[in-house]
C-alpha cells in the first residue's frame, strides 16, 4: 500500500530538505535552530517559547530536549501571542497543534517509512527511539500514529471497494 503524506507530513519534509537534512543523524538542534534563525537557550527554566528564541531544561535528557524543541519550534513557526492573555480553548488548540507537529518533527514521516521496522512492536518502538533519539513513550506515540493512518487508508479503500460510498 502506497503511503499518502499528509499536508503536515509534507510541510516538515519541505523544511528538512530546505535545510539539507535528509536522514535522522543530520537532525541536530544547534544546525536546525541556526538554520531557522532561533535562538535556543538551555538553562534552568524551560521549556518554553519566548519570541524567536526557545528555551529548554538543562536538566532534561537529550531526548526530552529534542522532544520538547520540537514542541516548541512549532510554537515559534505558525503561534503568535502570549499564550497567557488568551482565550483557554486557543490556548488547548495551540497546544495541541504543537504536540502534533512535534511527533512528526521529531521522527519525520519521510524518514521513518525508510527504517525497516521489526515486526514485534515493543522492538519497532526501541528503533524509533534510537534512531530519532527520542524517549520510548514519544517512539510510542509517533508509532501509534503512523498505524492509524495506514489503518485509515486501509479501511478507506475497503469502503470504496465495497461500494459503500460513491465518489463522484
Amino acid at each position: 500500500m502506497k503511503y499518502e503524506y499528509t499536508r503536515l507530513e509534507d510541510q516538515i519534509k519541505e523544511l528538512y530538505t530546505a535545510m539539507g537534512i535528509h536522514c535522522p543523524f543530520d537532525m541536530e538542534l544547534g544546525y536546525i535552530s541556526s538554520s531557522l534563525k532561533v535562538d535556543l537557550n538551555i538553562g534552568e527554566h524551560g521549556p518554553f517559547r519566548s519570541g524567536n528564541s526557545i528555551h529548554l531544561q538543562i536538566h532534561d535528557t537529550p531526548e526530552e530536549q529534542w522532544e520538547s524543541f520540537g514542541h516548541e519550534i512549532c510554537h515559534v513557526l505558525w503561534h503568535a501571542g502570549n499564550q497567557l492573555f488568551m482565550a483557554n480553548t486557543y490556548r488547548l488548540k495551540q497546544e495541541w497543534q504543537a504536540r502534533n507537529f512535534a511527533l512528526h518533527f521529531c521522527v519525520p514521516t519521510f524518514m521513518l517509512l525508510k527504517l525497516d521496522l521489526p515486526e514485534r512492536r515493543c522492538e519497532a518502538v526501541e528503533l524509533i527511539a534510537e534512531t530519532f533519539g527520542v524517549t520510548h513513550t514519544f517512539a510510542n506515540q509517533r508509532l501509534q500514529h503512523l498505524e492509524k493512518q495506514y489503518l485509515g487508508k486501509m479501511v478507506w479503500e475497503e469502503i470504496v471497494r465495497n461500494g459503500f460510498c460513491s465518489l463522484g
